[in-house]
């Protein structure tokens, strides 16, 4: 979508999503799937990491239907709409997601999520995390199992992006999570060049806002000298959709060029 408007795009991965092998306790969620009320899929990497061992399990206790989409026992539930369209495409049909702001406190929100008392609720995710999902839906009585299928560490810096990077002005840097802008100052440490620490950070959300600058890594953490701490302005999106990022990058552009 940048690219196509014209912007000049690098891409630096700054979160690494590995497969993990499944627990015995996700296994046995996954053998009695006909027991569960709910699954709920907290990224679209947890669908996509889940579904070459669950799709033997969803088998078993589904039923064929003409539009390829089989009939559950259970409703499936989504922390967003680019986690629903990965189960979608999976001819896997969502009943429950938040279809404006998309994290753990919309989706608890949402009134299919209020009665849940009693119900047996499987959520398949990433290994660590937050844990409002699992602690909000325990207060309502709902009786929680985890499948953790994958997860998350710090990659290796590219070493041709980085450099590539320093002959650069970068204006806009973009963030879809806490975790993503704690690696990247992380990454850099004292390799901070100028592109970064004057850039404008381009955050999914206000609560990546609030993590992100209250964070050591941010704050302190990566720089060791204090000549070269970051003075990033922030610009905050609605959410950390694509749509949303690029819709906000456009107002920050509009904005920036009216200044100028």
């Amino acid at each position: 979508m940048l690219e196509h408007a014209g912007a000049t795009v690098f891409r630096f991965p700054t979160i690494e999503v590995k497969a993990t092998t499944p627990n015995e306790q996700s296994l046995d969620a996954l053998m009695h799937l006909n027991q569960q009320d709910i699954l709920l899929f907290t990224s679209s990497n947890a669908v996509h990491f889940c579904l070459p061992w669950l799709k033997p399990f969803i088998s078993t206790c589904s039923v064929s239907t003409p539009s390829k989409k089989p009939k559950l026992p259970f409703k499936i539930a989504a922390i967003g709409k680019k986690t629903a369209q990965a189960l979608e495409q999976q001819h896997l049909h969502v009943d429950i997601f938040p279809e404006d702001v998309f994290n753990s406190e919309r989706l608890l929100a949402l009134p299919e999520m209020q009665t849940v008392a009693n119900k047996s609720i499987l959520i398949i995710k990433g290994r660590g995390g937050r844990s409002i999902l699992h602690d909000g839906l325990q207060r309502r009585g709902a009786n929680i199992k985890k499948a953790n299928v994958y997860c998350r560490q710090r990659p290796t810096p590219d070493i041709e992006v980085l450099n590539a990077l320093k002959s650069q002005k970068i204006d806009i840097i973009t963030l879809t999570s806490a975790e993503s802008g704690k690696n990247l100052f992380a990454m850099l440490k004292n390799e901070l060049p100028a592109w970064s620490s004057a850039s404008t950070l381009l955050l999914g959300s206000k609560r990546i806002h609030q993590a992100i600058y209250s964070s050591a890594s941010y704050n302190s953490g990566s720089y060791d000298d204090k000549k070269t701490k970051a003075t990033h302005p922030f610009w905050i999106a609605k959410n950390p959709s694509d749509d949303a990022m690029f819709t906000a990058l456009l107002e920050w552009k509009k904005q920036h060029i009216e200044r100028l």
